[in-house]
């Protein structure tokens, strides 16, 4: 039990424990674990594959995966939706660390499901972390959210998220309607499908803030291969890539499509390669949408676009050079070393009509002066490896063990209040996972790695880097996994 207890302090972050339920040694099945607990309880769940439909009734407990979601896997066996928040759930329900695969949806009508992989409808809206949600359908004409359906006033925040080769008639990977209003923080959407519109992601009647989406490889039949936006909708995207998504021939919005009296904001992000153009705006009779795109690489720049004229569109710091992508044949949309979009965004944006801030990022948020383009920060490997000069506020020690299996322990000492980001990175500068990010007081630290990367999965044997960033300060050490 002790090894336990540890293991969730560690994953849940605090040293308050709630009464934890462990599957399948103290119930058989998930669902018999969240029947029998209670508010603020845990349900920790050891690696394996999980049969089973789950609803969580309301209850604002945990249920977390011990291993992560390439270990744990929840299939819905095309019963209905794997996973319903539809009690009207808090943010203090978290779902986190498990794939989600071999749903159906909820069926509302004999002709329409909702909701494939996860459904949160009826202002329920919890906290979805680390999964991968894969392989599920909603299945019927007229059905939505192949992935995850998100409804009827609902704000769930997704991070660390993969949505992956799912399909419906309506948003292949995600659906979020009336009156809902998620956030996403570093979520991707790959490779859905939607018989009608909206491959990746639908927002109707909604809005969708996102900070660091990836969204690439969806195909909307009809239009709107990455993004559709639609009817009195809002999507706000921040740091995102949208690339390579497809719709068929003769219809647009290959990366995003906006409808009906709807509004795009879209700063510091990089819309290329979508079929056919990059973003469409039509009234269809409505009132002309609004757009304001600041800070972005567009393929074509104002001539990728097909925009209805509104006096109210703003198009600021448009580029539409190609932002040379590491390998974009086999999907690696980081950014190469001398990409034109690296530094080139803006770490606060005001809306200049509404006088909204729709960026506002610290210097902890980003490396070099400015912020890039793109759901990926650049970090060259010649600034991981070395340092000219070390401050004298803050200080990382070789990490312990070194070799490491399975878990490491870095420690760090603090001399005065500082805001840091603790991250590994393999040896090409690629980020693996965000071990800390936030104010520290002075003091001595320690961080356990247990090598994984940001979605759960274990890394390979090999050397790995990682630095503790302060400001434009960053100091670095190897360390050795062995798997």
């Amino acid at each position: 039990m002790r090894t336990v207890v540890i293991i969730l302090m560690t994953l849940i972050g605090t040293c308050a424990l709630a009464a934890v339920t462990l599957i399948p040694m103290d119930h058989a099945t998930i669902q018999a674990g969240i029947d029998n607990v209670n508010t603020g309880d845990t349900v920790l769940v050891l690696p394996g594959t999980y049969t089973e439909n789950l609803n969580f009734n309301g209850k604002n407990i945990v249920v977390m995966s011990m291993d992560g979601p390439v270990s744990t896997t929840i299939d819905g066996n095309e019963v209905s939706s794997v996973v319903q928040f539809v009690n009207g759930e808090s943010p203090a329900a978290v779902l986190d660390g498990f794939t989600i695969t071999n749903g159906i949806g909820v069926d509302y009508t004999t002709v329409e499901r909702f909701g494939g992989g996860i459904i949160c409808r009826i202002y329920s809206s919890p906290t979805l972390r680390n999964l991968i949600i894969s392989g599920n359908t909603a299945t019927g004409t007229g059905s939505a959210g192949g992935g995850i359906g998100i409804s009827v006033e609902s704000h769930p925040l997704l991070e660390n998220v993969e949505i992956i080769g799912n399909s419906s008639s309506w948003g292949g990977g995600v659906s979020i309607a009336m009156n809902s209003n998620p956030t996403f923080r570093n979520v991707k959407i790959v490779s859905n499908y939607a018989a009608e519109i909206a491959g990746g992601i639908s927002v109707r009647q909604s809005s969708l803030d996102a900070d660091q989406l990836l969204v690439y490889g969806n195909d909307g039949r009809y239009g709107g291969g990455g993004v559709w936006v639609h009817e009195y909708a809002t999507l706000n995207i921040n740091r995102s890539t949208i690339v390579t998504n497809y719709t068929d021939t003769n219809y647009d919005g290959g990366g995003i499509l906006i409808t009906e009296h709807s509004n795009l904001y879209m700063t510091n992000s990089i819309c290329w390669g979508n079929q056919y153009s990059e973003i469409a705006s039509h009234t269809s009779g409505w009132a002309a949408s609004d757009l304001l795109i600041a800070h972005c690489t567009i393929e074509g720049g104002l001539d990728g676009m097909l925009i209805d004229s509104n006096e109210l569109n703003t198009f600021e710091s448009i580029m539409s050079s190609d932002p040379l992508f590491v390998d974009a044949v086999n999907s690696n949309y980081q950014l190469d070393s001398s990409s034109a979009c690296i530094d080139a965004g803006s770490a606060v944006y005001v809306d200049s009509t509404s006088g909204d801030t729709l960026v506002n990022l610290s210097e902890g948020d980003f490396n070099g002066f400015a912020p890039d383009m793109g759901c990926f920060e650049y970090y060259s490997t010649t600034s991981l490896d070395h340092n000219i000069v070390e401050p004298t506020t803050i200080k990382l020690l070789q990490n312990y063990p070194n070799p490491f299996n399975p878990a490491t322990t870095i420690p760090v000492m603090i001399n005065e209040n500082n805001y840091l980001s603790l991250e590994v990175y393999d040896l090409r500068g690629s980020h693996i996972r965000t071990l800390f990010k936030g104010m520290l007081h002075a003091g001595t630290y320690e961080f356990r790695w247990e090598g994984d990367d940001l979605n759960g999965r274990k890394v390979s044997s090999g050397v790995y880097i990682y630095g503790l960033k302060s400001g434009r300060e960053v100091l670095t050490k190897k360390m050795s996994y062995l798997r």
